[in-house]
């Protein structure tokens, strides 16, 4: 009987980091996206990570028109990752650098590739 505890014991004490490991939460993925509420004196965007996509609300300072996106593409490099985001043929980018995450660069592209918008957002505390 003796043998069987110890044995019960020894399996337990090896399978507890991985219980331990299991119960972690991994890091937040929101730590590694551009969320939050970015403007200029042109814009402002506001980017939400949920239900597992990103979602896109822009609006225009200067005429109050404003558009709502979720499910964005991910492009770009590990240090400047870009986010796209489509309405019809128009196309909206979000670039970020995650070691300045203060800062997102919005374009917006038409259905030719012409760019209509290119200006560099400051996060909102």
């Amino acid at each position: 009987m003796k043998l069987h505890h110890y044995a019960l014991l020894a399996v337990l004490g090896l399978s507890s980091p991985l219980i331990v490991a299991a119960t972690v939460p991994p890091i937040a993925i929101a730590q590694t996206l551009p969320t939050g509420v970015f403007q200029n004196e042109n814009w402002i965007v506001t980017l939400d990570y949920t239900n597992n996509t990103l979602a896109y609300y822009g609006e225009s300072k200067r005429n109050g028109s404003n558009i709502y996106l979720s499910g964005a593409s991910v492009g770009g490099t590990r240090n400047r990752r870009i986010y796209t985001w489509h309405n019809g043929d128009v196309r909206y980018q979000v670039a970020w650098q995650p070691a300045q995450t203060d800062l997102i660069r919005l374009q917006v592209f038409d259905g030719r590739g012409r760019e209509l918008v290119n200006e560099l957002l400051v996060e909102e505390y």
